[in-house]
């Protein structure tokens, strides 16, 4: 590296707490502007006993969360998201990677999802992380996409 490179941020993934409930509602609306989400969602979040929340910090902002629940030895990703800013520099890669490592300390051997079938940026993260395709739910989105059933076996 030159000293005319940028030096890029380093992004450590970490657990919500209730302090970053208007910072988790933001970025929740800005990647899902299709979703109701209630300002006080990390209150809500941090209350359900199976759910576990990752989120990266950025400057003066959440930069990308993880949201998963625990369901026996599985973990079930709900929603992750990325801040439009900081897409496709390996923040989703992180917070799954931290997710999994999250996961295997309670003892979770997979972590399953949904995809929409159009969405490719995902389609080449999950791929990379190793999930494999094993289903499919016709017409499982409000606008008639269907939905892929993702599994990594951890």
């Amino acid at each position: 590296m030159s000293d005319r490179d940028p030096i890029l941020p380093v992004f450590s993934p970490r657990a919500l707490v209730l302090s970053d409930g208007s910072a988790l509602a933001a970025l929740y609306r800005t990647c899902f502007p299709e979703k109701t989400i209630a300002d006080d969602i990390a209150k809500k979040v941090l209350k359900d006993e199976p759910a576990l929340v990752l989120v990266l910090d950025g400057e003066n902002e959440l930069t990308a969360f993880a949201y998963a629940w625990f369901i026996g030895d599985e973990l079930q990703l709900l929603d992750l998201g990325v801040s439009p800013t900081y897409r496709r520099q390996g923040l989703a890669r992180t917070i799954m990677q931290a997710l999994a490592q999250a996961g295997r300390a309670r003892g979770v051997t997979r972590i399953t999802l949904e995809v929409r079938v159009d969405n490719l940026p995902a389609h080449v993260l999950y791929d990379a992380l190793g999930f494999v395709a094993v289903g499919r739910r016709l017409a499982y989105y409000p606008d008639g996409c269907d939905a892929l059933l993702l599994d990594w076996v951890l």
